[in-house]
């Protein structure tokens, strides 16, 4: 009744005030420059999501540990200088929250930087937009692409080349006819 009314509003499974975006961290975003930047890098056939994910418990534990590092710092500092007690381990200042890597890109997901293409693969807003113009120049002038086609056009492998092509069929930005691709309708 709240998101009927206006008071709330849903995106997904979630409730949320309306105009709510969420927002990262400064270490949030500097771990979102460097996802970005490594998706950007491997063009085409980037890490998969469990890879990336992998890779960045270790940019998540360094931040853990610096920001940890840095309250235990600050407390011993004012506790020699005030005499007061020190602050628990663990308590981090609010500019060293990190959350959990799947929660970065859940919100760099929800912000348009990156787009899920499948379960495993995400991309960069700016590599699907490339795609796409590559994708219709390519249907433009050859009438048609297939997967094998659109694999050497991005200098890839059949493992990214499908699920990309799956990707467009689903946006509606290509229409599958065989084992070919089309532009649909108003592309």
């Amino acid at each position: 009744r709240m998101v009927l009314a206006g008071s709330l509003a849903a995106r997904g499974a979630y409730l949320h005030l309306p105009g709510f975006t969420p927002q990262l961290s400064p270490t949030e975003e500097k771990f979102a420059a460097r996802l970005v930047a490594e998706l950007t890098a491997a063009r085409f056939s980037p890490p998969t999501v469990e890879e990336l994910l992998n890779t960045t418990m270790t940019v998540r534990a360094e931040a853990t540990v610096r920001a940890e590092a840095t309250v235990r710092a600050e407390a011993t500092v004012r506790a020699e200088a005030d005499d007061i007690p020190e602050n628990k381990q663990g308590d981090t200042p609010e500019a060293e929250r990190f959350e959990p890597p799947a929660e970065v890109i859940a919100v760099l997901i929800e912000q348009g930087r990156l787009v899920r293409v499948s379960k495993d693969l995400i991309y960069t807003a700016e590599m699907i937009a490339e795609l796409k113009e590559k994708v219709a120049a390519a249907i433009k002038k050859e009438g048609r692409i297939d997967v094998a086609m659109l694999r050497d056009m991005l200098s890839t492998t059949r493992k990214y080349a499908l699920p990309l092509m799956e990707y467009l069929d689903k946006i509606a930005f290509t229409r599958r006819i065989g084992d070919y691709r089309v532009l649909a309708g108003g592309n």
